[in-house]
């Protein structure tokens, strides 16, 4: 019993003592330029500077909307043609925070009473 309340205590220091922000993740998203040969990209995340990178998905458009990007997280993609041949990873580059959109009623706010 006491050994189950010490590792709460614990877990609740730990929770209070990190930032929060460094558990904050927030949608951003990556744009690049198009490659004339290129059949499609693999988009790839790196939340510890560039030295891991976990392939996220493959698009053939140009952009990438990262559904939890902590800060500091990089963004880098390899394109590959119609025969399935992979360029290098591109340069890293930090994804933009996609900034939620106010809403906007249908009516007059004077109409909803």
């Amino acid at each position: 019993m006491k050994k189950t309340i010490s590792i709460i205590i614990a877990a609740l220091l730990v929770a209070l003592l990190v930032p929060v922000s460094a558990w904050a993740t927030e949608p951003a998203i990556m744009y690049w330029n198009a490659e004339p040969d290129a059949a499609g990209y693999v988009v790839y995340k790196s939340t510890d500077g560039g030295a891991t990178w976990i392939a996220q998905g493959v698009t053939a458009e140009t952009e990438w909307l990262f559904a939890d990007a902590p800060v500091g997280t990089l963004g880098a993609v390899k394109t590959y043609d119609a025969y399935g041949n992979k360029s290098p990873l591109s340069d890293a580059s930090n994804p933009r925070p996609v900034k939620p959109q106010p809403l906007k009623p249908n009516k007059p706010w004077w109409k909803f009473w």
